[in-house]
């Protein structure tokens, strides 16, 4: 499964690890949360006759389906830590295929509900995206995908974010071309079930956006997202403040290949529900703010990648599979930029560029003070900057506790403009 590690650790400046904690089917993200406890995205395996029990299409039915799930954990000394909440995707499936079900239902008139028999796009994966992704190691080298059940790694969150003020969870599903927000103020067994909480809907979805087709809400012509990253709440004191910022990747877009940036003010009322009219999509319909470049195909990352608000009103945005991090204005102008040059040591093998040993984060010559990168092994694929590519890039200021009584040199200040 792509994004798989199965470890959460935490290293101090020198590279010492100080905590971890390993717990099988954990990928991709974490979100320290302010009471000290850790959001951690996980993934659990169906069988086939699970996934039939749960009403999906035997059709669609595919070996080892994966469903994301949501765990907290208190970290404890050294290794290891007690989980305090959990929220599980199989609890919360809608199915319209096989009546005898207990989850049978108009999908539509269940959009806090998961569509079991949703593919987003099914299609076979070309032999030339398969090799981009076998050298990231997203797939196994004898991955096969077919139009009807689409890949065992059905839903493929891929980021997860808290917003304290709201005490909600919201996640990117790149296979569903989604994000949803769930409530965090629920017990694990209220996260179980259809109520309770202070929105009293449980583990249900409060809102969802980017692909309405995915609870039958909606026609091609109405997606808004194709292959997203790095889905987040705008910081407090930051331009846009409480709107949303995605990376979009734009696989799959239907008027070509390329990515964009989306910030959107979702419809929050007061009480910490969204507005939505029945049986049509949830809005918005328009952005608050879109970057995409004069040139679209210039600015073009199908997997990986992420986007950070900055406190000057900028925008910092990491195009992963280029290794490409730079920052544009309000109006798009490109003021700052540099190439993240990775390299690796993979498993058992000498160092060198792209190495496909793993992912995590590096400091290293050419880096820019201030910004931090999380790296994914390119292997020896061309497209993907000779080897190299980037997760997400976070820009830190110099007034950051973590640079207190360290001397910082500016070894690369990066380009400016072109």
């Amino acid at each position: 499964m792509p994004g798989l590690s199965g470890r959460i650790e935490r290293v101090d400046w020198d590279g010492n690890q100080a905590w971890s904690y390993t717990r099988l089917g954990l990928h991709h993200d974490i979100e320290p949360l302010p009471n000290g406890n850790i959001l951690m995205l996980g993934a659990e395996e169906l069988s086939t006759e699970e996934q039939i029990a749960l009403g999906r299409d035997p059709a669609r039915a595919t070996k080892g389906l994966k469903l994301d799930y949501l765990v907290e954990l208190k970290p404890e000394g050294r290794e290891g830590g007690t989980i305090v909440w959990e929220w599980r995707m199989k609890n919360h499936l809608v199915q319209d295929f096989d009546r005898a079900k207990k989850n049978y239902g108009i999908v539509s008139d269940h959009v806090g509900e998961v569509d079991i028999n949703f593919i987003e796009n099914p299609k076979a994966e070309t032999s030339s995206n398969l090799r981009v992704l076998q050298s990231l190691g997203y797939v196994s080298s004898g991955a096969k995908f077919t139009p009807q059940s689409g890949s065992a790694d059905w839903t493929h969150a891929n980021s997860v974010a808290y917003h304290k003020g709201l005490d909600q969870i919201m996640l990117s599903l790149r296979s569903l071309s989604e994000i949803w927000i769930i409530d965090h103020s629920t017990t694990t067994a209220e996260a179980a079930g259809a109520s309770g909480g202070k929105r009293n809907m449980g583990g249900r979805i409060l809102y969802r956006w980017g692909n309405p087709q995915a609870y039958q809400s909606g026609s091609p012509a109405d997606q808004m997202l194709f292959g997203q990253h790095d889905a987040q709440w705008i910081g407090e004191g930051t331009a846009g403040e409480g709107n949303i910022l995605i990376f979009n990747n734009g696989e799959g877009r239907k008027d070509g290949q390329y990515s964009s940036i989306e910030e959107i003010r979702p419809p929050l009322k007061s009480d910490g529900s969204y507005e939505r009219i029945e049986r049509e999509a949830f809005g918005p319909t328009e952005t608050a703010w879109r970057y995409v470049s004069e040139k679209r195909e210039d600015f073009s990352s199908d997997v990986l990648s992420g986007v950070q608000r900055l406190l000057n009103g900028n925008t910092l945005i990491c195009s992963g599979t280029q290794g490409r991090v730079f920052e544009v204005t309000r109006d798009g102008d490109t003021v700052w930029e540099q190439k993240i040059d990775i390299t690796m040591r993979p498993r058992g093998g000498a160092r060198r560029p792209g190495g496909a040993g793993g992912a995590g984060p590096r400091r290293r010559p050419g880096m820019r003070p201030g910004v931090a990168g999380a790296a994914a092994g390119g292997g020896a694929n061309d497209a993907l900057a000779g080897g190299g590519a980037l997760f997400r890039a976070t820009r830190y200021g110099l007034d950051h506790p973590a640079f207190g009584g360290r001397l910082l040199e500016s070894i690369n200040s990066g380009t400016v403009g072109k």
